[in-house]
């Protein structure tokens, strides 16, 4: 091995190891974006169940008034039909 090789395995170790500095920076930024994004999903999966729940129990309470308002309804159709039939 000459001086001229030795300068040329010299460099290529030399860029080897910037590339590889570089990638693994490549890869610290994308490991904190997938955590990033992770975190904001986990928040959003949170606020649909809340959500959820909140629509659920909405339904549950239209439906418990609705079933209300029927039954005076019907009793008020019984008092009125049998005020009329006399």
């Amino acid at each position: 091995m000459d001086e001229n090789d030795a300068e040329c395995y010299d460099e290529q170790i030399c860029h080897f190891e910037r590339n590889s500095e570089d990638t693994i920076d490549l890869l610290k930024q994308q490991v904190y974006m997938i955590k990033s994004n992770l975190g904001a999903l986990n928040i959003t999966l949170a606020d649909v169940t809340h959500n959820h729940k909140l629509v659920k129990q909405g339904l549950v309470d239209i439906q418990t008034y609705l079933d209300s308002l029927s039954s005076e309804t019907a009793e008020k159709l019984t008092i009125f039909e049998a005020k009329f039939m006399i």
